[in-house]
């Protein structure tokens, strides 16, 4: 054999041993460990944004008592005036702010009178030549703190009404009272009540 072939020969046997050392130290290698799972972490929560406040939500402050206002009523006559010198009236706007509460009162107070329209004797049978139409009766108003009262009802005509039905009125008409709070006392009216149904 030739010193080239030699040298061939010992170098493919080289390479061989190289090649199966590289193979044992591969296969010695402890397999890989499998990939850990990434663990997804839940973001905190976001708190919500604070809200503005509703619109009204604080109370406003009452209002003042419309009672308490003097251009609101009818001008105050003295109290040691007559009641002949108390201004007269036959309509609920003449009272100002307490018209609507007036007004209010009387319907009631009609509804409450309705039986006396069919009492015995509520109509004159055979009235005089100057009775003409229902009575008339004159409603004296006075405040008092916080309220007005009819103080007295008297009669201003009798007309065609029966005795019966004129006291029967007064008695209910005597009894009005109207809540108004913030009124202050000594204040004085005249209203002009028609008795009919």
């Amino acid at each position: 054999m030739t010193r080239l072939a030699l040298l061939a020969s010992a170098g493919t046997v080289a390479l061989g041993a190289l090649a199966g050392l590289l193979i044992w130290r591969l296969g010695d290698q402890p397999a890989s460990a499998p990939a850990r799972p990434v663990e997804m972490q839940a973001a905190p929560p976001v708190p919500a944004p604070a809200l503005p406040p509703e619109v009204g939500a604080v109370p406003a402050a009452p209002a003042p008592s419309q009672y308490r206002d003097p251009s609101r009523l009818p001008r105050r006559t003295p109290e040691s005036a007559p009641w002949a010198e108390v201004p007269l009236t036959t309509r609920y706007s003449a009272l100002g702010a307490l018209a609507p509460a007036l007004r209010a009162a009387v319907e009631q107070a009609r509804e409450e009178m309705d039986p006396c329209f069919d009492l015995p004797g509520a109509y004159v049978s055979n009235p005089g030549p100057d009775a003409r139409g229902p009575a008339v009766i004159t409603l004296h108003l006075e405040s008092r703190p916080g309220r007005l009262e009819v103080v007295d009802a008297p009669l201003d005509r009798a007309g065609t009404s029966g005795v019966a039905l004129i006291a029967c009125c007064q008695k209910v008409l005597r009894q009005i009272v109207i809540l108004a709070e913030g009124l202050e006392p000594g204040l004085r009216y005249r209203y002009q009540f028609v008795l009919v149904r």
